[in-house]
């Protein structure tokens, strides 16, 4: 009768190897799990390099004339700008790039500052600003930031971004005082 119930269970294993079973079925869930964490963080911050570039794009054609001194867009920065800057600090960062391949970048951010803009509030969100800077080098590939334009680009979105969060005045332009690919 015994062997009749085991034999209508389906399962022809023993006590120990519905427990391994078990036991790895709850692993390949943590496995999936995993992966679409992984995934999931992956997609977030494509959209939120997407939406950075997005506005620097909308930035540049705008009427405000971005890339022609940065000044021109209206509000508080129309006058002469001061001659301010906030030095960021240095970055390493991963390169977006093949499965694989691994290329790093190391660039000193520099940020030239409105006339508005108090210096407490850039060292208040400083760690703001660094995450932000990291973020958009994590986005890039080796070839966006290897050409003139791919660099202007960047320079850009950085500004775009920290100004999005800024409260007493605005970035008027982003320097880079090393930048090396390794």
């Amino acid at each position: 009768m015994a062997e009749e119930d085991s034999k209508s269970s389906g399962l022809f294993l023993g006590k120990g190897s519905s427990k391994l079973m078990l036991g790895v079925l709850v692993l390949n869930t943590l496995a999936l799990m995993g992966v679409g964490f992984i995934v999931f963080m992956d997609q977030k911050q494509k959209d939120t390099a997407e939406n950075i570039k997005k506005l620097a794009v909308d930035a540049i054609h705008s009427d405000g004339g971005v890339l022609q001194g940065g000044a021109q867009g209206g509000g508080e920065e129309n006058d002469e700008f001061d001659v301010r800057f906030f030095n960021v600090g240095e970055f390493t960062a991963n390169l977006n790039g093949k499965p694989g391949a691994s290329h790093y970048i190391r660039v000193n951010v520099n940020l030239q500052l409105g006339k508005m803009l108090q210096d407490e509030e850039m060292k208040n969100r400083s760690p703001q600003i660094r995450d932000t800077v990291i973020t958009l080098l994590n986005s890039k590939g080796l070839k966006d930031l290897q050409s003139r334009d791919g660099r202007k680009f960047l320079k850009e979105e950085i500004k775009i971004a920290i100004n999005s969060f800024l409260e007493t005045g605005k970035v008027v332009g982003v320097y880079f005082s090393t930048f090396v690919f390794e």
